[in-house]
């Protein structure tokens, strides 16, 4: 990050942009707030669109697509009197477009005068500075009057040489539980750098991630069935898919009672020093295998628990029946959650285990028309399974 102290004499006509700047310090890192025009800005950030890499798995980017018609609506905002952005654009600078780090004559910087005062210079209009949030209220303007752009001023804050994974990072912590955000991606971007960290420093949603994507790619009933909530990441299954957010969420609740929790009490450890076992017990039935890092373990049980489901309640369905949808999916999951309540005594997590399991189900020929898709839909669903049970 470039921070330099030089007198206060170079004349800001040099530069495309050159404004004051206030320094904050935070855990994360060091950012910059400044005041920008939405003119200057435009010519300046770039949009990293999450995309689903070729193997499937991988996640790069970290932005929604755009939505013009919304855009649209927020540009005739800006053309009224009252319209007004006290909240900030985040920008990630000094990369390009390719994900590039650029340490160059044209990169971005902050200098210091001799009183202690901070400046922010950008020397060209090069798009060197990646949206971490922001990108919609920012892309409205270019349907606004060129005018309105000019003499509109924007707060950003700009993180310097920020590497590209806390992009995501960011991104998704800030949006995680806001409503405008899918949630899908929300969750894919806690997965944004799985290959780059050790699995015994990935907090619960990381792993959820993790095992949500390997049942999209790998045999079993979920395979191409899995909504990904990114450019790339549509369904490949023909009758059936189900959104991610749906399968972490099924996930997250075999291992951590409360995830939010588990993951600020991790992450509030240095990375290198981060470790599962900071973690107390909390009464969820996969737990245990969470705390020891056996990963492995959990993927098998679900994905035995489903395969087991699909020979159930699957095999001969009636299309657009409410068992195969999300809220179907969302009372499987709840019905396994009590399936496994005595599973670290009995380690019964085979398909043959389930199959035996769900049997009285089957048997009971379940009718779910009555079902909906809502809350109480998937409570229905559930209790018409948990009735037939032995437990």
């Amino acid at each position: 990050m470039k921070e330099t102290t030089r007198p206060n004499d170079m004349s800001s006509s040099e530069f495309f942009f050159e404004g004051p700047a206030l320094r904050v310090r935070q855990p994360l890192g060091t950012f910059y707030v400044i005041s920008i025009s939405a003119e200057k800005l435009l010519h300046l950030c770039y949009s990293d669109k999450a995309e689903l890499s070729e193997d499937g798995f991988n996640i790069t980017g970290t932005q929604r697509i755009e939505d013009e018609k919304r855009q649209r609506e927020i540009s005739d905002f800006i053309g009224t009197e009252e319209a007004a952005f006290p909240n900030s654009i985040i920008l990630g600078a000094n990369y390009d477009e390719e994900g590039n780090y650029i340490e160059s004559e044209a990169s971005w910087s902050v200098e210091g005068d001799e009183e202690g005062s901070l400046r922010l210079r950008i020397p060209s209009k090069l798009k060197m500075a990646s949206i971490i949030d922001g990108q919609h209220r920012l892309r409205s303007f270019r349907y606004a009057d060129p005018d309105r752009r000019i003499n509109f001023d924007l707060i950003c804050s700009v993180y310097l040489d920020l590497p590209i994974p806390y992009h995501a990072y960011l991104f998704s912590t800030i949006n995680f539980n806001q409503r405008k955000v899918d949630k899908s991606l929300a969750y894919n971007l806690f997965g944004f750098d799985i290959e780059a960290t050790d699995p015994k420093a990935w907090v619960p949603e990381t792993l959820a991630v993790s095992i949500a994507r390997r049942l999209n790619v790998e045999d079993g009933p979920f395979k191409g069935a899995v909504s990904l909530g990114v450019v790339g990441g549509g369904v490949d299954s023909q009758d059936f898919n189900v959104s991610m957010a749906t399968i972490v969420d099924g996930l997250l609740k075999l291992y951590s009672k409360k995830p939010k929790s588990d993951r600020s009490k991790m992450m509030s450890i240095p990375k290198e020093k981060r470790n599962r076992k900071v973690l107390d017990g909390d009464g969820s039935p996969l737990r245990f295998l969470y705390r020891n890092g056996l990963d492995e373990v959990i993927y098998e049980v679900v994905s035995n628990y489903f395969v087991a489901v699909a020979s159930v309640f699957w095999g001969d369905v009636t299309p657009g029946s409410y068992i195969k949808k999300t809220v179907g999916v969302q009372a499987l999951f709840d019905v396994l959650l009590k399936l496994l309540d005595n599973f670290e005594s009995n380690l019964d997590g085979e398909v043959a285990d389930f199959v035996e399991k769900l049997a009285p189900a089957a048997r009971a020929g379940l009718d779910f028309s009555r079902a909906q898709a809502s809350g109480a839909g998937r409570t229905y669903i559930k209790n018409e399974i948990l009735k037939t049970l032995t437990l």
